[in-house]
């Protein structure tokens, strides 16, 4: 998880003071409870677990978060160059809800990069 400011020099490899433009941008997810697995565009491996953040080519996802006992929570985010796009969930229990997905505490918060 992200506390404070990202600074596009760290993510972008780049030295400070480069003016070289960012070609990627952050997904940042969070869950409620940790731990659950994260895939992307329908992988059956995940990409890690949360609470992650990871450099990704800018361009349209379908993410998944997905932990045994739990709901299956999905959706789709747009990530742009120099953009963090950060989700946060809370995944419930397969007997608490009718509904087959996660319950949505933040779905697509786009934060810009910091030079």
């Amino acid at each position: 998880m992200f506390e404070g400011t990202i600074h596009m020099a760290t993510w972008c490899g780049q030295a400070v003071g480069d003016n070289r433009v960012c070609k990627f941008g952050v997904l940042d997810v969070i869950s409620r409870p940790a731990q659950v697995e994260v895939h992307l565009d329908g992988s059956s491996e995940p990409v890690g677990t949360t609470d992650l953040a990871v450099r990704l080519i800018p361009g349209t996802y379908r993410v998944r978060l997905r932990q045994s006992g739990k709901q299956v929570w999905q959706a789709t985010v747009v990530i742009q160059p120099g953009i963090v796009t950060r989700l946060q969930v809370r995944l419930e229990n397969h007997s608490s809800r009718k509904s087959k997905r996660g319950k949505k505490l933040l779905i697509h918060r786009p934060e810009k990069l910091q030079p």
